[in-house]
């Protein structure tokens, strides 16, 4: 009996959140997408979280797997089901919608969100 409470407990646990964000070398907007998502993991997630950075140029076969078609792209990998959204993240209201997070994660400003030239 005990075996089967411990058993549950772990799964009620939440799983971390795993975010995979494609990067194509050192393009600009790939530059702009890593600044833009550490800023944005600083100040909307909570601890339990996990970033990989994947160059596409250094590993080809991963976006291929993966089916990336453009870069930047970020991926909500963890919990299921899986979530994309291409671009600079440069509107964190529009990347926590997309990665369907809760916006009352959202903690006081302390960094400013960059936007390229292009973006409005």
């Amino acid at each position: 009996m005990k075996q089967r409470r411990k058993k549950a407990a772990k799964h009620d646990k939440p799983s971390p959140l795993v975010l995979r964000l494609y990067v194509a070398n050192s393009n600009p907007r790939s530059q702009l997408a890593r600044a833009n998502l550490s800023t944005f993991c600083e100040r909307y997630l909570e601890r339990g979280y996990r970033v990989q950075i994947i160059d596409i140029v250094r590993d080809p076969e991963s976006a291929f797997q993966n089916d990336i078609l453009a870069t930047p792209t970020l991926v909500r990998v963890r919990p299921s089901p899986q979530k994309t959204v291409i671009g600079a993240l440069s509107d964190p209201s529009a990347v926590l919608r997309a990665l369907d997070l809760p916006e009352q994660s959202v903690k006081p400003p302390s960094i400013s969100f960059v936007q390229s030239a292009g973006e409005a």
